[in-house]
């Protein structure tokens, strides 16, 4: 019973005897252990440091296509979001830029990254709405209250793919909706059998 698992989807393939469809499960195992990083669900754009295995190095490509800036996190603020199996996996970092030769540039800031479908409006335009569509008295409060952007951009996998579900892990490929399942939990357990 293959199964496919990321932030967005759970697929299950239909039960099969590995017995007499051997080739199946070999396949099955083969495009697990050739598949690159990227289409196993690692972020391309997060590596860990030398030094503290639960420090990060984060890459941002910012959406104007400006050269990439670099972030070293000196602690996460918030993972809640990261523990579900399904969901956005939102992270919040404290870091602070760094430059090519790791120098520090800069002051501390707020790093979130978070995994978004790709069909939703991201944070820096919801800002933007935020700060255009609201009267002068309002815009105080939205300066007073939120986050100022600094850089945004979405992570790629590589040129041209963008490291969403759909078409970084799915490849454009979309689960058809015919088979949907829901998870049985017991009710109780039989002890007697």
């Amino acid at each position: 019973m293959p199964w496919f698992c990321c932030r967005s989807s759970v697929i299950v393939s239909e039960t099969f005897n590995f017995i007499a469809s051997p080739r199946l499960l070999v396949e099955f195992f083969a495009a697990l252990a050739f598949a690159d990083k990227a289409s196993l669900g690692f972020d391309p754009t997060i590596q860990c440091t030398s030094e503290d295995p639960m420090r990060f190095i984060i890459t941002v490509h910012p959406h104007d296509n400006s050269k990439a800036r670099r972030f070293r996190t000196q602690k996460m603020i918030l993972s809640l979001g990261a523990e579900p199996l399904r969901g956005q996996g939102t992270c919040v970092f404290k870091p602070i830029e760094i430059e090519e030769n790791g120098g520090e540039n800069g002051p501390v800031v707020v790093l979130k990254d978070m995994w978004i479908d790709h069909d939703r409006s991201r944070e820096r335009v919801i800002f933007a709405q935020l700060h255009n569509d609201t009267n002068p008295e309002h815009k105080k409060f939205v300066k007073k209250h939120f986050l100022t952007t600094v850089c945004h951009g979405d992570a790629w996998i590589k040129s041209g793919v963008c490291n969403d579900t759909q078409h970084g892990l799915l490849h454009g490929l979309k689960p058809t909706p015919d088979s949907v399942f829901m998870l049985q939990q017991p009710h109780h357990l039989d002890l007697e059998a």
